[in-house]
């Protein structure tokens, strides 16, 4: 006992609720990744859209070239 009265059942209360908060915080962060990291891997995702729109794009410009000249021309 500290007090010896109501306040001991009130700060084992409060301290139960604090420990119940905080492992509630831990298995959020560990199940959902951090917000800088989510938006990194949002604009990842978006820049490798981005370059394969414009390769897709590129493949329709392709021109011919000239076959290559054989190794014994001058």
């Amino acid at each position: 006992m500290l007090f010896g009265d109501w306040r001991d059942e009130a700060l084992l209360d409060a301290i139960g609720e604090a420990l119940v908060l905080e492992r509630q915080r831990e298995r959020t962060e560990r199940e959902d990744p951090p917000a800088p990291l989510r938006r990194e891997v949002a604009e990842l995702r978006g820049q490798v859209s981005a370059l394969l729109t414009l390769l897709q794009g590129a493949k329709a410009e392709v021109i011919g070239l000239p076959r290559k000249r054989p190794s014994d021309a001058a």
